[in-house]
Parts: structure tokens; sequence; C-alpha cells
């Protein structure tokens, strides 16, 4: 597949890429700001999934699979995703319907299959993030309906910690200049800083949210800030003197929040029919606006420019 990007060359212009012919079908969509991976985006329809390189001349497919069961080879829908490096080859990971974790290793000479834990969790998975490591030790946290947040060692194949949580958690943000630490956000609006070596949380904030909390972030160009979005608002803490720095009605039934991993004051904030793009610079301006057809399936931003992806109606739209 090949598609120009000149039509998002100037702010508020977009193009699409189309990636199935099923409008309904499940879209999930990752990016990185790994040096590695900074025009590479990874998308997954229902159970296959696709790595693509962003160039001059449009988008290229390097690289796709279906998802399976290693013992069964049945297909599996994959729930969530997230795109990750490990010295500096892309991996994939997938987060299954059959509660299985699986990371992928795509420009390998037979697209493999790198890690698989069956059953790692007792429910629906709702997240999975690659833990960024110094040492360049290969990490993952994921979190699921069963109200655990879990540590993987892919080198060992093993659980490394288990952290419970009172509340579901629904979402997990990672960030380079912070590793082995990540923030959980359970739907009551508990924000929670943990580290794989600690067993407790090393920071806990609110949101006070009295709507299902449903998506965290953390600011790749600032450690300081995260943000995060429930049904009714979006917020921006700065986490280390522990308070909110600004909240806005979304102006949307909010699911979703990215901020912009390339400049620091923007970030996305979706419902399932619109995407909402704020500058922290200019929040009494207001906001721009882009609202879909079909049902938005997941959002993510380009890691080396403000262009945002919105998956939708079987579409990606780069959006500036």
């Amino acid at each position: 597949f090949i598609f120009c990007m000149k039509r998002a060359s100037e702010a508020g212009a977009s193009c699409s890429l189309v990636i199935s012919e099923c409008s309904t079908a499940s879209m999930k969509i990752s990016c990185s700001p790994a040096d590695s991976l900074l025009r590479t985006v990874a998308t997954c329809v229902n159970d296959k999934i696709t790595l693509w390189k962003i160039e001059d001349e449009g988008c290229r497919n390097i690289s796709s699979r279906v998802v399976r069961n290693p013992a069964t080879a049945a297909a599996l829908r994959v729930d969530t995703m997230t795109l990750g490096a490990a010295a500096s080859d892309p991996l994939i990971g997938c987060g299954n319907k059959d509660q299985s974790i699986q990371i992928y290793q795509p420009q390998s000479l037979d697209n493999a299959l790198k890690w698989n834990m069956p059953n790692a969790h007792d429910s629906y998975l709702n997240d999975l993030k690659f833990l960024h490591s110094h040492a360049g030790e290969c990490g993952m946290v994921s979190c699921s309906d069963d109200q655990t947040v879990r540590v993987w060692d892919v080198k060992t194949n093993s659980l490394s910690m288990e952290y419970r949580t009172k509340s579901t958690p629904v979402s997990i943000t990672t960030h380079r200049e912070m590793p082995n630490q990540f923030w959980v956000a359970e739907v009551d609006g508990t924000v929670k800083l943990y580290d794989k070596n600690t067993a407790s949380p090393v920071c806990t904030l609110s949101a006070a949210s009295k709507l299902p909390f449903h998506q965290i972030d953390w600011n790749n160009q600032d450690a300081n800030a995260i943000g995060g979005a429930d049904r009714g608002k979006w917020y921006l803490w700065d986490w280390r003197v522990g308070r909110i720095f600004a909240s806005r009605g979304s102006l949307c039934d909010a699911t979703g929040f990215h901020w912009s991993f390339s400049h620091k004051n923007l970030f996305s904030v979706n419902s399932q029919s619109e995407v909402l793009l704020w500058d922290t610079d200019h929040l009494g301006v207001g906001c721009s606006q882009s609202q879909q057809k079909s049902k938005v399936q997941d959002v993510t931003w380009v890691a080396d420019e403000p262009c945002c992806i919105i998956a939708s109606g079987g579409n990606l739209t780069f959006w500036k």
C-alpha cells in the first residue's frame, strides 16, 4: 500500500490510508519515540498486525502477519497493542482475546514470534506497554479486568512483579527517560506511579473523577507532565509537585488521551465520533476538531512531527 503525504503538509490538512475494506473492523495503532522508530507505525485490524514505514512518497508496508495461538494455529483477535524496539529492531506487543501476551519481531527473516505468555491474566487485557530500561532489558507491563498489573521479564520468560488494584486498571504509560517506571490509571480516576523494583506505588494522584476514567499518557518531551481523560474532562498533572495544572471539559464523551511525541504542548482527546487537538499554550482559544463518519477506534501521533493519526472506518487519517 502506498499513499501520498503531501496533502497533510499544511496545518489542518489530512490524508488517508485504507488498511481494511471493512468499515467496522476492530483497529489498533501505535507509534514510538524510539530513535529507530521515528517514522514507523504499527497497526492491527482484528487479528492481523502490520508494520508501516512513512516515507516522502507515501507509506510502505514493511511486514504483515496474522496473530495466532502457537499451540492450535487459531487466529487471535488482538485487544491491545504496543510498539517498541530492542537494539533498534521493531517489536510489536499484542494482548489477545485468550488473555495471552505475545511479542513479534516483524523485521526478522521469518516475521518471528519472539515471546509468548499464555494465560497472562485471568480476564480481559486492557493495556500493555514495553518497559524502558537503560540496561537494554526487554520488559513488558500489562493490566487487566482481573484487577492486577503485572510486570514480565521477557528474557527469563517469567512474572517479575504483580500489583493488585482497588479498582480496574484501564491504561498504562511509560517514558524512555524514566526506566523501570510506569503509570497506571484506574477506572475510578486514581493514577499511580510504579517502579518495577518496589512492591508499592511510588506516587498516587487522583482526578476526583465522577465518571469512568479511560486513558493516561506521559509527555514524551516533559517527564514531569502526565495527562488523562474520563468521559467528561481531561486532566493535566505536574506529578512531581502533585497537582493538576490544567483541566477542561472535553467537549466530547472522551475515551482517549494522547500527547504529541514531538511537541510537549500538544495533545489529543477523542470520543468514538470525534478527535479534538488541544494546545496547552493556548487553552483559552479552544481546540481543533475532526469529526469522523465511522467509529474512532484508536489515536496516536507521528513520532517526529505534530501529525495526529486516527484509526476509523478501516482507514488511517493523518491530520495536522
